[in-house]
């Protein structure tokens, strides 16, 4: 027995017993599911990148600063490489935002430790003032890079013909 399946675009023949068809998702569909997969990957994404600096509190040390980037940054670089292969441009926007919102928490994070030196509440820190903008800005572009590296290549490119 043959079933006729339409496939993207072409109406196709495939021989075999079932007489199920199987039918392609609808556009409200694939949005929806764009959007769920945004949304996850975005505060997921934020929410394992911040959670060192609320257990970790000494961010005048950086010892301390390195800590936490390692637990929060490493695990959230290799979960957009991940998900932006595996979900493609919802999962890659979604950790861009991320990196956004990341890199304002760790700028006023790194402000806050500056501004409690001045007021002499802490010891000085002891890494360079220029990292209030420096890891913020690294944090972005490294995370951009990464799901720019990740994304899948188009197929359907007509200049690749």
């Amino acid at each position: 027995m043959a079933i006729w399946r339409r496939s993207t675009s072409t109406w196709r023949r495939q021989a075999h017993n079932s007489c199920v068809l199987k039918r392609t998702p609808d556009l409200e569909t694939l949005m929806t599911r764009g959007a769920i997969v945004f949304a996850i990957s975005s505060l997921g994404g934020f929410a394992l990148t911040v959670w060192p600096y609320f257990v970790w509190t000494e961010h005048y040390r950086f010892s301390q600063l390195a800590l936490c980037g390692v637990l929060g940054f490493v695990p959230t670089l290799i979960l957009a490489a991940l998900a932006t292969r595996r979900f493609g441009l919802p999962a890659s926007v979604g950790f861009f935002a991320c990196s956004l919102a990341m890199g304002v928490f760790l700028y006023v994070r790194l402000w806050q430790m500056m501004l409690a030196w001045e007021a002499q509440r802490i010891p000085q820190p002891d890494y360079p003032q220029a990292f209030l903008w420096l890891l913020p800005l690294a944090w972005v572009l490294l995370i951009s890079a990464t799901v720019a590296a990740a994304s899948p290549v188009s197929t359907n490119d007509p200049s690749n013909s």
